[in-house]
């Protein structure tokens, strides 16, 4: 079952920081995280794709210093 773009937001807002990642699992649901990125209040970034497996795994490197938007886009190029 499929998060809606409604459940997605309500997650975003409740989420305990001002900068969210969102790393969508399906096609559907980046088109409704893409929505929700979009409504939300927060700073929101979308991981395009991650095989199932990968999803669960950290990545790699840590750098505590790095910006939402610099993790999602590493984890985009990878």
């Amino acid at each position: 079952l499929n998060p809606s773009t409604r459940d997605l937001v309500a997650v975003i807002e409740r989420a305990p920081a001002d900068e969210v990642v969102l790393l969508p699992n399906s096609p559907n649901v980046r088109m409704a995280a893409a929505e929700a990125a979009e409504l939300a209040e927060k700073q929101v970034a979308i991981v395009e794709e991650l095989w199932a497996q990968e999803q669960s795994r950290p990545p790699k490197k840590r750098n505590a210093a790095a910006t939402y938007r610099a993790i999602a886009e590493a984890l985009n190029r990878h």
